[in-house]
């Protein structure tokens, strides 16, 4: 099952959420992939749902439907988002942060995902 573009993102914060320092601000619509407004919009989702919390949105002047901007400095995994990676992407809640971007990194080549592949390696270089 290939992801689609919430599981997209809501994995690669999942990712960057093992560092030790996560920095949220790596996680943009370029480095996935993706076209900046479908990458917005589903940030806001992502926060409307509860899977993620405190990312500031920028809104337009007509307050557009879809925002003009994400920033995600201060973003955090909720434990609603961090259990729904968890159980819909076969990772055991007890494992350490390394194992848990392995895991992650087998399934994102085989969805042939390459940017979540890209920043499982860049995690799992920085993980002891």
């Amino acid at each position: 099952m290939k992801p689609d573009a919430k599981q997209k993102i809501l994995l690669a914060l999942y990712t960057e959420y093992q560092r030790d320092l996560p920095n949220f601000d790596d996680i943009t619509a370029a480095s996935l992939g993706m076209n900046p407004d479908i990458f917005n919009i589903t940030i806001k989702k992502l926060q409307d749902e509860e899977l993620i919390g405190d990312v500031h949105l920028i809104w337009g002047e007509e307050k557009d439907s879809v925002p003009m901007g994400v920033v995600l400095s201060v973003c955090r995994l909720t434990r609603l988002g961090i259990d729904y990676v968890e159980k819909n992407f076969g990772i055991e809640n007890g494992l350490p942060g390394r194992q848990k971007v392995i895991v992650l990194s087998t399934n994102f080549a085989d969805w042939s995902l390459q940017e979540l592949n890209e920043l499982a390696a860049r995690v799992l270089a920085e993980i002891t």
